[in-house]
């Protein structure tokens, strides 16, 4: 969101920054927690590309699921339509759910590069640990692209004139079989009224329908 310029809830790259050794710290406590209750490091799994398959399925899948993850979530979890929803939990957890059995058994399933560190701190016992390369490429890229089409999606997110727009049909009493559709634009009145004359009075929302 931050860096395709939006309008609201952006992060300066200072502050996204912070996201990454975060990220890595806590995949890190995850790892020797997990190692901890299992007293084991052996026992403690983690993302590895499948033995089976090439790297080439391994990293297909991992943009995948990473752009289905970041799409989502930016979806439910960032827009002011969908603000204070009850459900981006939900929806997030089902891209997870989904994504694990569909391209884990392929590539780990890991979405996150820092998940896919938990094999090195493990000691990579249990499997080979040389493809990490494989989430800190794949999963930035699906990344991006997951947020390339939110933010074409979304086009009232980045641009500050337009609060809304909503595509609504409408039926004369007269003729209640034929509907015209129409667009409708709600504009932000406070930013209108800047670029206008102070004499003119500008209502907080104008509503302009176009028929289409």
């Amino acid at each position: 969101r931050s860096f395709c310029g939006a309008t609201h809830d952006g992060f300066s790259i200072q502050e996204a920054a912070i996201y990454i050794p975060s990220q890595i710290l806590g995949a890190a406590l995850g790892t020797f927690a997990a190692w901890g209750a299992w007293a084991d490091n052996a026992k403690v799994g983690y993302p590895a590309v499948s033995l089976n398959k090439g790297y080439g399925d391994a990293f297909l899948g991992e943009i995948l699921g990473t752009f289905l993850l970041v799409y989502v979530c930016l979806n439910v979890a960032t827009i002011k339509q969908l603000a204070g929803n009850s459900y981006f939990g939900v929806a997030i957890g089902l891209v997870v759910a989904a994504m694990a059995p569909a391209v884990g058994p392929i590539t780990g399933g890991a979405f996150n590069p820092a998940v896919g560190l938990m094999g090195a701190f493990t000691g990579g016992e249990r499997y080979p640990i040389e493809t990490i390369w494989v989430y800190w490429i794949a999963c930035p890229i699906g990344a991006v692209l997951g947020t390339l089409f939110f933010r074409i999606q979304n086009f009232e997110e980045f641009h500050t004139e337009l609060e809304g727009q909503r595509f609504m049909a409408h039926a004369s009493a007269a003729k209640p079989h034929k509907q015209k559709f129409m667009v409708h634009a709600h504009v932000n009145g406070a930013r209108l009224r800047k670029e206008v004359a102070a004499e003119v009075k500008v209502p907080e929302a104008i509503e302009t329908c176009v028929d289409i």
